[in-house]
């Protein structure tokens, strides 16, 4: 009987599980021993400036049938939160919204932050006023959205954000990488989307994190940037699997409790980290604690996360961790830890990890899943997105030069550009100027801009008759933008032009670091006879042409009947020149045809001497079965039948184009089946 029960007892200590090591650990502090698993809890929200609501929708909690969300919400009780445990962190990355709940904050309610902020409990990732989108923008408007909120941040809390965070745009490019990333202070990026394909090989590989040195003419040593992919590197920015605790997790939301669960939730969380830990180098994991609009219940989501790092750290201490789950390492060591912690420890390790040097596009997220129609869905946002941020930096340029009475140690908030800088900057987020808004959104993003144009557009007519002498004329506050001209409408030229006895004086400021020339488009009321000069050479006349305006221009309601057209002449850089406009007589004149105004010359020449016109006219001839359009400078080639390019040439050298039509078989995600589209290829 006794070698029975001996063989027994043997039998069942073979089956004892190998418990990790006891390792002395300082928590809440990664630990630099490589046989620790650092497991950085960074808690989150991410926080669309604009998607399926308005951003004061989304702000204030309104119209949650369509998306329960309310940001203020959020970070009402995230504060409270942290003010209750010393020990919480928490990350926030739209300053579009914090600024917003900023201004409704009572002195006292903001020093605490402010204190939150200095001890590190409270951080910024990105900072910019939104998280822009990386390619349908201009490089303009991202620095101008970065800069907004950078500034913003400097000012109310001196304060610099050190981690790139773009954790949702649909594909990543160079130029967020090489400009946006080391030479605008980053440390390190984060995002979580890239294609499926490209997912798949890192994990399986072991690169999920990398430095990402993309220029190819700066040097790398100005913009390599380490980069690692968020939500536990499975192609989004959430939680690990099963252990998302905020409260719009619904049934999924499995929370701690002592007694019941504790011991399968603590061995399931090892499970799901030690797979990520498995898809990198080095020993340290950043756990994304936090999805979209989470948090608005801040304490349900912290208790748990509080709770979970309880005891993991316990278990670890207790040696009841199963060491076979953690595979290459000893120990775990949960903490709570922000990007920017987490970029620090990474950087202590010293790994050699692999260089990438190109970019993250397309984005696709499974078969035939191509993320590329908001490359050029909604066009006229896209086209009013770019000229309200060409206006912006004239407009900026125009304050800097001509504004004294500006204070600059007064908030971003308070300068007189601010409600266009704003309006620009939340266009740029990832579901802003791509078009994958709702329809009501998309038409807020375009209020907005139009309102900001409108102040600031009054703004600076003050600063340019100022700077151009205009007010000792009397004409100051005379000075109005036709910012719907693209419409053949400009009220104060059509009123002018309705008798004679009025000059129009058209002032073209050039913001451009180079000389430019330009056809300027005048809408007036009559067919009349025209004479335009410059200001200060009434005898030197300038060519223009006058053309009816044609039936698709006369459609819109209030539209000119005509339109003058005039060469504006090399306009210096950062100067402007001022036209004058006088209509001679009631008299018609031989109205042009519209193919004349790509012939328009200028007599005499202006303050940058004698010139040559810079425009050519078009001209187009038949060649065989091919059109060709050409300008004496460029000539294109087009096939008559199929409507594709065959060729373009300047003269010297030529490129041959060949165009096919294809198709790819496109996912239709409402009926989870395959459908055959066609698409250019």
């Amino acid at each position: 009987m006794l070698g029975i029960h001996t063989l027994y007892l043997l039998a069942l200590l073979n089956i004892v599980p190998n418990y990790a090591v006891d390792i002395k650990l300082d928590t809440p502090h990664p630990s630099n021993d490589p046989r620790v698993l650092n497991v950085h809890i960074v808690p989150h929200t991410h926080d669309d400036v604009g998607w399926l609501k308005t951003i004061d929708q989304y702000y204030y909690g309104s119209n949650n049938t369509i998306q329960h969300a309310a940001v203020r919400f959020i970070l009402d009780t995230t504060i409270m939160a942290l003010e209750q445990n010393p020990e919480r962190k928490f990350t926030y990355v739209e300053m579009a919204f914090f600024s917003k709940w900023w201004e409704e904050q009572t002195d006292v309610k903001r020093q605490s932050v402010k204190k939150l902020v200095e001890e590190g409990r409270l951080s910024f990732a990105n900072g910019g006023w939104c998280m822009h989108d990386e390619a349908t923008t201009h490089f303009m408007g991202m620095i101008d959205q970065t800069t907004l909120g950078h500034q913003f941040l400097m000012d109310t809390f001196n304060y610099v954000p050190r981690s790139g965070w773009q954790i949702d745009p649909f594909g990543h490019s160079a130029t967020q990488a090489s400009l946006l990333s080391a030479t605008a202070g980053f440390d390190a990026l984060y995002f979580g989307r890239i294609d499926h394909e490209d997912l798949l090989l890192r994990q399986k590989s072991q690169r999920c994190e990398g430095i990402w040195s993309a220029s190819k003419s700066l040097d790398s040593k100005d913009t390599e940037v380490f980069f690692s992919l968020t939500g536990s590197y499975g192609g989004n920015y959430g939680p690990p699997e099963g252990f998302c605790f905020d409260n719009l997790c619904g049934a999924a939301a499995d929370p701690l409790v002592e007694g019941f669960n504790i011991d399968q939730r603590v061995s399931d969380f090892v499970d799901v980290i030690s797979l990520q830990a498995n898809r990198t180098l080095g020993h340290n994991v950043m756990a994304t604690m936090g999805e979209d609009f989470n948090y608005e219940n801040a304490f349900v989501y912290f208790r748990n996360l509080d709770k979970l790092i309880e005891y993991v750290n316990q278990y670890q201490a207790e040696g009841k961790i199963d060491k076979q789950k953690l595979a290459k390492f000893d120990a775990i060591n949960l903490f709570y830890s922000t990007p920017d912690i987490y970029t620090d420890a990474k950087h202590a390790e010293k790994i050699q990890f692999e260089v990438k040097d190109d970019d993250f596009f397309p984005y696709s997220d499974c078969e035939n899943c191509f993320w590329s129609g908001y490359f050029t869905s909604r066009p006229n946002l896209k086209r009013f997105e770019r000229v309200a941020s060409s206006f912006l930096h004239a407009a900026t340029q125009l304050h800097a030069v001509g504004d004294d009475t500006t204070d600059v140690s007064e908030s971003v908030m308070n300068s007189p550009l601010f409600p266009l800088q704003s309006a620009v900057a939340e266009a740029q987020h990832h579901d802003g100027v791509t078009g994958t808004s709702k329809q009501h959104v998309a038409y807020d993003y375009a209020k907005r801009i139009d309102e900001g144009m409108e102040i600031v557009s009054n703004y600076v007519g003050g600063i340019l008759g100022k700077l151009l002498g205009l007010n000792d004329e009397g004409l100051a506050g005379g000075l109005k933008i036709c910012r719907v001209i693209n419409e053949t409408t400009c009220e104060i030229s059509q009123n002018a032009t309705i008798k004679p006895g009025t000059d129009i004086y058209v002032v073209a400021y050039n913001a451009l670091s180079i000389q430019r020339e330009e056809i300027i488009k005048i809408p007036v009321s009559q067919d009349a006879t025209y004479r335009v000069h410059v200001i200060g050479n009434d005898t030197d006349l300038l060519e223009s042409v006058l053309v009816p305006a044609s039936p698709q221009e006369n459609s819109v309601q209030d539209s000119a009947r005509y339109i003058l057209y005039f060469d504006s002449g090399f306009i210096p850089p950062l100067g402007a020149i001022v036209f004058c406009i006088e209509m001679i007589d009631m008299v018609p004149s031989a109205l042009s045809p519209i193919s004349d105004i790509g012939s328009l010359r200028s007599f005499g020449s202006n303050n940058t001497g004698s010139r040559t016109s810079l425009r050519r006219t078009v001209s187009n001839h038949v060649v065989g079965s091919e059109l060709v359009v050409e300008n004496g400078i460029v000539e294109v080639r087009i096939h008559r039948t199929t409507g594709l390019l065959s060729s373009i040439s300047n003269g010297e050298k030529q490129v041959d184009f060949s165009q096919q039509w294809g198709y790819y078989t496109s996912y239709n995600s409402e009926f989870e089946t395959m459908e055959t589209e066609n698409v250019l290829d």
